[in-house]
């Protein structure tokens, strides 16, 4: 069995938060869930997250098998939101 590594996706959403769709995925991996946790702020700091052209940008972090690098398992858990100004 592969292990878990953990990314942060950045996601564009409408006002409310939802109808998001992906804006970026962070090219660094976490091998724990709580790394990649703590890395979501600097995440939503970023230029990309700045750049987007949505109203609101949620970062989350991904989990996906270690070994099997095109395959994305969505794992439930805190998202974070910055609104755009």
């Amino acid at each position: 069995m592969a292990g878990l590594v953990y990314a942060i996706v950045l996601l564009g959403c409408s006002d409310g938060g939802d109808n998001c769709q992906p804006v970026s995925f962070a090219p660094v991996e976490f091998a724990q869930r709580e790394t990649c946790m703590a890395n979501i702020e600097p995440a939503l700091a970023s230029d990309t997250a700045m750049r987007a052209d949505f109203p609101t940008i949620v970062a989350k972090c991904q989990a996906r098998a270690s070994r099997m690098r095109g395959e994305q398992l969505m794992q439930p858990g805190r998202k974070m939101m910055r609104q755009a100004r």
